[in-house]
């Protein structure tokens, strides 16, 4: 198992080897809740992370940006304790999030939805929330559920108005579809006239009417 100092050191040998490759790549993002320890082993292990108010977020550059991040995100999730894991489990069972855009794992949740910025926003708020590229999803460890719960209907709703199938124009259910409608319409009028040209007629037969009064274009049948 790889140790925390062990980590560090590799970590530190990537990122001078991007240094030394001279190239400037994009940046990597990681958020994770406030707490002065925490904050301080992730400047020691990204001494070149900044900061970023926009993003809300932690930004680390280097090719091998993600991979670094993600090793250390692993092992803060292992400091936590094994209560608080199933103390999550235990609240996802007793009060579960029900929605198609979460499904759970072997670690926590995956959370799938259109693209949004609220719900990245709120996302990045949820301790050790991370972005699975290889998913296409976020994760979420069981211990932050509360977390989650909590930002749930926030991300629900911005997920919802960013669904384009959720699209207004969409038909709605007991909703007559247009042209169904206007044949109906039509049938409705070509009963109608059908029954005067029928009255018409009979009148005509008994000598009241001529059919050139009527307006009228009946045809037998």
């Amino acid at each position: 198992m790889e140790t925390a100092g062990s980590a560090r050191r590799s970590w530190a040998m990537e990122g001078e080897a991007d240094k030394e490759a001279g190239s400037q790549p994009e940046s990597e993002t990681v958020s994770f809740a406030f707490d002065r320890m925490t904050v301080a082993r992730f400047r020691e292990t990204f001494p070149r992370a900044r900061w970023s108010d926009a993003l809300r977020a932690w930004t680390v550059p280097g090719t091998t940006a993600r991979s670094r991040i993600d090793r250390w995100l692993a092992i803060e999730a292992a400091r936590r304790t094994p209560y608080e894991e199933e103390r999550g489990r235990d609240a996802y069972q007793f009060e579960p999030i029900l929605s198609p855009y979460l499904s759970i794992y072997d670690r926590g949740f995956r959370i799938r939805t259109p693209y949004s910025r609220t719900v990245v926003e709120e996302l990045r708020q949820i301790p050790f929330a991370r972005w699975n590229g290889d998913e296409k999803a976020w994760e979420v460890p069981y211990a932050s559920y509360d977390e989650l719960q909590h930002r749930w209907e926030a991300i629900e709703e911005a997920a919802k108005r960013s669904d384009p199938r959720n699209d207004e124009n969409a038909q709605r259910p007991g909703r007559e579809p247009r042209k169904k409608r206007t044949r109906s319409v039509n049938s409705l009028s070509d009963a109608r006239n059908a029954s005067q040209c029928r009255a018409t007629t009979s009148r005509h037969r008994s000598g009241q009417l001529r059919q050139s009064d009527t307006g009228l274009s009946c045809s037998r049948r």
